[in-house]
């Protein structure tokens, strides 16, 4: 593994750390109680090194969403294509659903 491949895996991995902390936060008080400087204690970074990997709270929280979104994305996706029947698949997808989002 090269130089630049490890600076990039270790950049994604201090992204993923600040998700991490900030989306356990946003659900122990809420979004709106949660500053950047919050997160950035929970994560072990300095609030400035928060803002290289994203420019607000509000971008921070847009990220966690998309993640979730794509992740119930791949997990329809995956039940849609097995071989289950409609009705079984629709099930699947509801508890899904219920799972992700509430």
């Amino acid at each position: 593994m090269g130089l630049e491949e490890r600076r990039k895996r270790e950049r994604e991995n201090r992204k993923n750390a600040i998700l991490k902390a900030a989306r356990k936060l946003f659900f122990e008080k809420g979004f709106r109680q949660v500053t950047v400087e919050n997160i950035a204690r929970k994560a072990e970074f300095s609030k400035g090194s928060i803002y290289l990997y994203f420019n607000s709270k509000e971008e921070i929280y847009s990220q966690i969403l998309l993640n979730d979104i794509d992740k119930f994305h791949d997990s329809v996706a995956d039940i849609l294509q097995g071989p289950s029947s409609a009705s079984e698949a629709l099930i699947r997808v509801a508890e899904i659903y219920v799972d992700f989002f509430l």
